[in-house]
């Protein structure tokens, strides 16, 4: 089984309700879940299944960079912005095929 990590992430208000809907009509047994299937969908979008296994057994000096690094640089703004921005895309999508 894979390892799993907790991640904080922001996400505005209307989000969070959206996500709560999801919930409320059966679609995901939690939040959790939710967030994590959209997550998965937006990687699975950007890569294929041959780049995501070869990122992912790569050593992690191999330019993989580390998150602290990119908190001093204040690009999670960015990365924030635009992972609340796919999260809420594929929500909407979902309760429009509901």
């Amino acid at each position: 089984m894979d390892t799993m990590e907790k991640v904080t992430v922001r996400l505005p208000a209307e989000t969070i309700r959206l996500l709560q809907e999801l919930v409320y009509r059966g679609e995901f047994p939690t939040m959790s879940d939710a967030v994590r299937n959209a997550v998965d969908s937006f990687i699975g979008d950007r890569f294929t299944p041959e780049t995501r296994i070869e990122i992912v057994e790569s050593p992690r000096d191999d330019g993989i960079i580390e998150m602290s690094a990119l908190v001093r640089s204040g690009d999670p703004v960015l990365i924030n912005d635009e992972v609340c921005d796919s999260l809420r895309d594929y929500i909407r999508s979902r309760l429009d095929k509901g």
